[in-house]
């Protein structure tokens, strides 16, 4: 909320409802009534959608300071385009459409916070469609771990765990469970990553950049 006021922002989480997800379960579902914005306080969240085939596509991660649902905040007319879901146990504060016009209308910079949120939003979607277009889908599957390991913070000297199961990476690379887990099977046995249930826990991540740099 940089955008923002001191002012508005306290009048934001004044009137903002408070809500509490656990690991996996569902913000909302794709196709619902678009009728509020969520704010991430804790944890990480992940939007998916579905193809006209079937297949089901992660098109962005949420951690915390993090938006998402931002276009109910624009068009009173739009459904749901992504299954928003907790990929961990999560906190958001959820404002509804009527509550943010009443900002809007007293703060003209709000305006200015949702383009950039949308245009940053863009940028990011235009690389994704980038590697979907031109890589291998070996390396969307490093890059996108590459992503996510500095998404959860799992890039420094220590590395770290990304909550991420393989049906989750194969739908944010773009690909299928079983190129995944030849991926994962091949760098675990170079000794960058270890995997467990839902994990894939981060043992050389300068390695693991390397690997994904190579291509």
């Amino acid at each position: 909320m940089d955008g923002l006021t001191d002012a508005h922002r306290r009048e934001i989480l004044a009137t903002a409802r408070r809500r509490r997800f656990r690991a996996r379960e569902i913000v909302f579902h794709e196709g619902d009534p678009a009728e509020a914005v969520h704010l991430v306080l804790s944890g990480r969240f992940a939007a998916r959608s579905t193809t006209a085939m079937g297949r089901v596509a992660i098109v962005a991660l949420f951690g915390p300071r993090g938006l998402f649902g931002e276009l109910a905040m624009i068009d009173r007319e739009t459904n749901r385009s992504a299954t928003v879901y907790a990929l961990e146990a999560g906190e958001t504060l959820s404002l509804g459409r009527d509550q943010f016009e009443d900002v809007r209308a007293a703060n003209p910079s709000a305006d200015r916070f949702l383009v950039e949120i949308l245009a940053t939003k863009v940028r990011e979607n235009s690389v994704v469609l980038v590697e979907a277009l031109c890589e291998r889908a070996e390396v969307r599957v490093l890059r996108r771990l590459v992503f996510a390991a500095g998404f959860w913070g799992a890039l420094g000297p220590g590395g770290g765990t990304v909550a991420l199961t393989q049906d989750d990476l194969s739908g944010f690379a773009g690909t299928t469970r079983p190129t995944v887990n030849k991926v994962l099977i091949e760098i675990e046995r170079g000794g960058l990553i270890r995997t467990r249930r839902g994990r894939i826990d981060i043992l050389d991540p300068e390695g693991l950049r390397r690997r994904a740099a190579a291509f």
